[in-house]
């Protein structure tokens, strides 16, 4: 049976360049719309953003960098929508939407883009703490469907959600370019016979970096190993945060700028090892990036690291960042933490929510 073309609005607080939740509202919005479906996103104008179907609302209330409040419930009411599909669990605009949607029998998605675990401070934490063991609880179990972007989330949701069944398994996607990025020769030399990741090489042993360059990605502990490893290069690519700086040893070489794909899998062919310094993450999409590219990955210890590097993937640290990555150049890159990686492809995730969008909507007429 012929499948009909949906009408989805996918709303998050803030939509920039920068923003990984935007970058995961972009790529699940160009993917369904080459599917047919129609796609409008929702959100806030704290950053200004062009783009095609996207609509941007003044900020009438603001409490934190990205916890902000707009009034978008009348163009959502305009829209007729088959589909809502919030982004980022906690926000007031998530919460706002769901309240519409069981108002109108609309069929409502979150994603929580992995808020869990994180260090605050101790009012903060206890306010979640709070928020959690009921107004949380209550709106978690009203969604139809509840995306948890790691599995280490999952016996967290598992605990405050009653149905188990609307729990789905989504990691966020990455382009298919970085499986691709040298896929022109194939290992015997004969042009387009077999298609393959980036290979990577010791030529110049560069260890890199690529992502938003802020306090939270600590680069200070890539700096300080830099210092302590002369005989490497380091490069690192990114936007600088505002009033955010470090000191650059003079084996590291910073590219301050906001990047595309493209760019991003062409800087990956140049290196051979990839550091991501942060303390946490919710899933490290660039870490992601970099396993589909060849590239040999060292993370800090957490939760998402040890889901994506585990089995002799990569590298993890705790205290030993040069030594972890002198180890890191020592070695060869792992075929698992490619093969690893092809489960991240937004063409088969794609497939995955538009069955759930499908099935939800279903259920409602």
């Amino acid at each position: 049976m012929k499948r009909q073309k949906l009408k989805i609005c996918q709303i998050c607080s803030v939509y920039s360049a920068t923003s990984g939740v935007a970058g995961v509202v972009r790529q699940t919005a160009k993917h369904l719309r080459e599917r047919g479906h129609h796609v409008d996103i929702f959100s806030s104008d704290l950053e200004a953003y062009n783009e095609e179907s996207l609509t941007q609302f003044p900020v009438t209330k603001k409490r934190g960098s990205y916890f902000v409040w707009f009034d978008f419930i009348n163009k959502l009411k305009e829209g007729g929508y088959d589909i809502v599909h919030v982004h980022s669990y906690r926000r007031p605009h998530s919460k706002m939407a769901l309240e519409f949607c069981k108002k109108n029998n609309i069929p409502c998605f979150l994603t929580t883009h992995a808020p869990f675990k994180r260090k605050r401070k101790f009012l903060a934490k206890m306010y979640i703490d709070f928020y959690d063991a009921f107004e949380g609880k209550k709106e978690l179990n009203s969604y139809t469907k509840v995306l948890a972007i790691s599995k280490w989330e999952l016996p967290i949701l598992e605990k405050m959600i009653r149905d188990k069944n609307k729990i789905v398994y989504f990691p966020n996607g990455i382009n298919d370019l970085f499986f691709n990025a040298q896929s022109e020769h194939s290992s015997d030399g004969r042009r387009g016979t077999r298609s393959t990741s980036v290979k990577p090489t010791k030529k110049n042993n560069i260890v890199c970096y690529s992502g938003r360059v802020s306090p939270e990605k600590r680069m200070e502990l890539l700096m300080d190993a830099a210092s302590k490893l002369p005989n490497l290069k380091f490069k690192i690519m990114g936007p600088v945060s505002e009033g955010y700086s470090f000191e650059n040893p003079d084996n590291v070489e910073l590219i301050n700028k906001i990047y595309n794909h493209k760019e991003e899998a062409d800087f990956f062919k140049k290196c051979y090892v990839y550091v991501l310094p942060s303390a946490m993450e919710g899933v490290p999409q660039t870490l992601i990036e970099a396993m589909a590219s060849g590239k040999i990955c060292v993370s800090a210890d957490n939760p998402p690291a040890r889901e994506l590097l585990g089995d002799a993937r990569g590298f993890i640290f705790k205290d030993d960042l040069p030594t972890t990555i002198k180890k890191a150049i020592a070695s060869k890159p792992n075929p698992k933490a490619i093969e690893f990686a092809k489960q991240f492809s937004w063409t088969k995730l794609i497939d995955q929510l538009e069955d759930l969008y499908f099935t939800a909507q279903q259920s409602e007429e």
